[in-house]
């Protein structure tokens, strides 16, 4: 249901406006009474005024500017004086207009390969879910892992209608599904969203599998699925993507693991002219298994899940697992630009992940956007319109353009 707010909260915001009108004219004509419109009234300026509120607390703290060198200013000093007058990649007419679906993958001419099969069905870890509450077990079990003993990826070519510069290679967006380690599929949203934008910029787009924690997988085996699954599609479609322009884009667990897994091929890869991976965009991510298990961590109680047992349960049998599966532990001077985006009200990871993260990055000179919107909860890339979504994707588009 706060999905279907944000999502909708500009077409809320034209919604009550009117009504505001309609009982201001009602009482103009004396159809109405002062009195009898007033309780209604009322409830149209709150939702107004809630709405207006949080428009603008976004507008001044989330500031998308790409600087290349040496990092992204994101502070609040240097986006008052131009967020109001000029947000940046925000469109009110898409914010207010109702909230439309992503097509369907199936839609586009794409290519399945295997990078890995017969692989046992069931991993020796814990198929325990008891970190979930009964409502989020009740939407994770909607996600079916199909054909488990094996892993495919799927590259979809730029669509005839968004081909540009046909002299060139196009280059490629990967995407990692979420699903809180446990279960997930990389063809519902928003994969199809991400693709249609990756086509819109004249990019190709792939996604991958990895093996889950409810069929008894730990996060070393799902680390090293997604990065197989990366070095696969390179090598596969070498002669068919820019190499130099590999941008990875993960939400929630994926967003996790594709930290992780950018930043280690660049480490391993490290003296290579050009990066092997060239920019990432997450999502909610978790960046610390420290974090993870801490006192900032989100207990089931204040959230979906219990933030703790997650992270132990992803870290089972692994030896030393924060400095293997945390990205924050594996920041260089060879990290691609980053652009991360959490809300504040986040109940499946706390914020404190990305902003220690952010921090990391500036003391290492990477170049990265981070935005923090005000009162979005996790699925903030669902809400697609919504207005700290279209400045993400703003300096997504930008980070793009760069390379």
């Amino acid at each position: 249901m706060k999905i279907l707010g944000y999502m909708n909260s500009g077409l809320l915001l034209m919604f009550h406006s009117m009504l505001l009108l309609g009982y201001g004219s009602l009482v103009t004509l004396k159809l109405m009474s002062k009195n009898s419109t007033k309780t209604l009234a009322a409830i149209s300026v709150t939702t107004i005024g809630s709405i207006v509120l949080s428009a603008v607390v976004a507008l001044l703290t989330c500031s998308p500017e790409w600087v290349k060198n040496p990092i992204a200013q994101t502070s609040l000093s240097s986006s008052l004086s131009t967020n109001l007058l000029h947000p940046k990649g925000v469109s009110f007419s898409k914010w207010i207009s109702p909230a439309s679906a992503c097509g369907e993958l199936s839609l586009y001419d794409n290519e399945t390969t295997t990078y890995r099969s017969s692989l046992p069905p069931i991993g020796p870890g814990s198929r325990d879910d008891s970190f979930m509450n009964p409502f989020t077990r009740f939407i994770m079990s909607g996600f079916n892992d199909d054909e488990p003993t094996r892993l495919k990826a799927v590259f979809f070519s730029v669509p005839d209608q968004y081909r540009r510069n046909n002299d060139r290679r196009p280059g490629l967006v990967i995407f990692i599904h979420g699903g809180g380690w446990w279960t997930g599929d990389p063809r519902a949203s928003p994969g199809p969203c991400h693709a249609e934008f990756a086509f819109s910029q004249g990019w190709s787009y792939a996604h991958i599998d990895y093996r889950l924690l409810r069929n008894g997988w730990s996060g070393d085996v799902q680390l090293q699925d997604v990065k197989d699954g990366i070095g696969h599609l390179l090598d596969t479609y070498a002669t068919v993507v820019d190499l130099r322009k590999v941008v990875v884009i993960g939400s929630s667990a994926g967003a996790n693991l594709g930290l992780t897994a950018s930043y280690q091929l660049n480490n391993e890869k490290a003296n290579l002219t050009h990066p092997i991976i060239a920019g990432v965009l997450v999502v909610a991510p978790s960046t610390s298994v420290t974090i993870g298990t801490g006192p900032n961590s989100i207990p089931r109680w204040a959230g979906a899940w219990n933030e703790r047992a997650a992270t132990e349960r992803f870290c089972e049998g692994v030896f030393d697992c924060n400095k293997r599966l945390s990205p924050l532990e594996h920041v260089t001077k060879y990290t691609p630009q980053t652009v991360i985006i959490h809300g504040v009200s986040d109940e499946w990871y706390a914020v404190h992940h990305s902003r220690a993260l952010a921090k990391k990055l500036a003391r290492n000179n990477i170049p990265y956007v981070y935005l923090e919107p005000p009162l979005m909860p996790h699925c903030i890339d669902l809400a697609q319109n919504s207005i700290p979504y279209q400045m993400g994707s703003s300096a997504f588009k930008e980070l793009m353009q760069s390379l």
